[in-house]
């Protein structure tokens, strides 16, 4: 389970791990919306409610944070940006 104050270590400060949180959270709730929910995102809205989700979204955060760390997106609606972030929410939730 996911602490927020784990959240000490964003390596390209808060902001950018602000906007990548929002479009994980925005890619997730497109799943749940459309009805097109992975294995895994069931399973853990279906055992663990709103708190496992809260979770999850903070674990793909730091994640995506850790792994993109060094890459730089150009404009602030970068297309290659949102398409990364829900390839690998996606991938994540196999």
């Amino acid at each position: 389970m996911t602490n927020l104050v784990e959240i000490t270590n964003l390596p390209n400060g808060f902001r950018d791990w602000a906007e990548t949180h929002h479009e994980i959270v925005c890619a997730i709730q497109e799943m749940i919306n459309n009805q097109t929910m992975p294995p895994k995102l069931y399973r853990i809205r279906d055992e663990k409610g709103l708190n496992g989700l809260y979770d999850l979204a903070i674990d793909l955060t730091n994640e995506f944070c850790n792994t993109y760390k060094n890459h730089l997106w150009y404009g602030g609606w970068e297309y290659s940006y949102i398409d990364t972030i829900i390839e690998f929410t996606n991938l994540k939730l196999q």
